[in-house]
């Protein structure tokens, strides 16, 4: 396999962990969710609608990132070479970043509405530029 798709796919794998472990860290220590890496700036748990709400819809989609990710890694470290194998790592790739964005915007829309209103807002503005 080639030298960048190796680093690609460890940085892939340490960022799967670092969802597994986040979750661990909430799930079994009961320590706050770390949004910091998970959700845009503005996003915080101190403006959030119902953080227990958040933290219950958040869980499962950092579980199910983090496995797929690491998931990822290790199928492009041992099937890398494979010329079919490129299509498939691109299609389950584009799938877990879908999986992503509609989740955000799913929790944006529910437990930040009124970030969700300003961004609807601008949105409108930079349509009506055009």
């Amino acid at each position: 396999m080639d030298g960048f798709f190796d680093i690609f796919s460890l940085l892939i794998a340490f960022y799967g962990l670092y969802f597994l472990f986040g979750w661990f860290r909430t799930v079994v220590q009961k320590q706050p969710v770390d949004t910091k890496n998970i959700l845009p700036a503005e996003m915080t748990l101190k403006n959030c609608n119902d953080e227990k709400q958040f933290t219950s819809f958040i869980l499962p989609w950092m579980l199910i990132t983090g496995l797929s990710l690491v998931i990822y890694a290790a199928l492009s470290y041992f099937f890398g070479n494979e010329g079919w194998f490129i299509i498939v790592v691109f299609v389950y790739f584009a799938a877990i970043l879908t999986y992503y964005i509609l989740t955000m915007r799913t929790a944006r829309r529910r437990f930040w509405p009124e970030i969700e209103e300003e961004y609807i807002r601008k949105r409108q503005q930079k349509r009506k530029r055009k």
